[in-house]
């Protein structure tokens, strides 16, 4: 009988162990999540600190900023050629897939893509 009570007592002790590292586990991953709005406004904040940026001999990068909590918009501008040579087809049939492959792979992404 007290090899029962002894087995009991250890098989209390372990289910409350396991619920008590579960309750904690997830109280920790659900309040401590970073709150993704204010580092979307911080990834802002840091590309306008260096802003009128050249990306490259045809682009340069304005600004940036974020639309709701999941939203970042960088703002672009061709430089050196006039708005009546942009074909906006072009630019959105060749430019936009290379953007969106790039935001889907790039590591600096990976955050966000989490969410």
């Amino acid at each position: 009988m007290a090899e029962t009570q002894k087995s009991n007592k250890s098989i209390v002790s372990i289910i409350g162990a396991v619920a008590g590292f579960s309750i904690m586990f997830f109280a920790v991953k659900y309040f401590m999540q970073p709150d993704l709005e204010k580092q979307l406004a911080q990834g802002v904040k840091e590309i306008n600190e260096k802003a009128l940026m050249l990306v490259d001999d045809f682009t340069r990068l304005d600004s940036a900023g974020s639309r709701g909590k999941s939203e970042f918009i960088y703002y672009y501008t061709f430089v050196g050629v006039e708005k009546e040579e942009v074909n906006v087809d072009t630019v959105t049939k060749y430019i936009r897939p290379n953007i969106i492959n790039n935001a889907k792979s790039s590591s600096d992404m990976e955050f966000f893509r989490k969410k």
